[in-house]
């Protein structure tokens, strides 16, 4: 029975994530989310463990801080990373006019929109 949970559980992980979250954020917001949802298993793991009270506090305070530090650098670390990402042969620090994300990929537009 346990397994099964487990398997009900990572799908509809997948499905959340591939399928929902990739349609609606954009690649930063969606690190950002994905961070958070790790440190609140991490907080809630830690208050699920045999320990003193104030190491269990300790512990999910720890993980609390560390989603708001990742939320907070997420989007200053990676504002370029798509015009990062583009082929060897484009110039370097062409910014990017407009670009549309979705599950199905990443459309990125370098030049004035005619």
């Amino acid at each position: 029975m346990r397994q099964g949970n487990l398997f009900l559980s990572s799908l509809f992980t997948f499905l959340l994530t591939g399928f929902v979250l990739t349609e609606r954020l954009s690649l930063t917001a969606l690190g950002s989310v994905l961070v958070v949802a790790s440190c609140a298993c991490a907080a809630l793991l830690a208050v699920a463990l045999p320990l003193p009270r104030r190491e269990k506090l300790g512990r999910a305070g720890l993980a609390a801080g560390l989603a708001a530090l990742a939320v907070a650098a997420i989007p200053l670390l990676s504002a370029n990373i798509l015009e990062a990402l583009q082929w060897k042969g484009a110039p370097q620090g062409v910014p990017l006019v407009h670009i549309v994300e979705n599950r199905s990929g990443i459309i990125t537009v370098d030049g004035p929109i005619r």
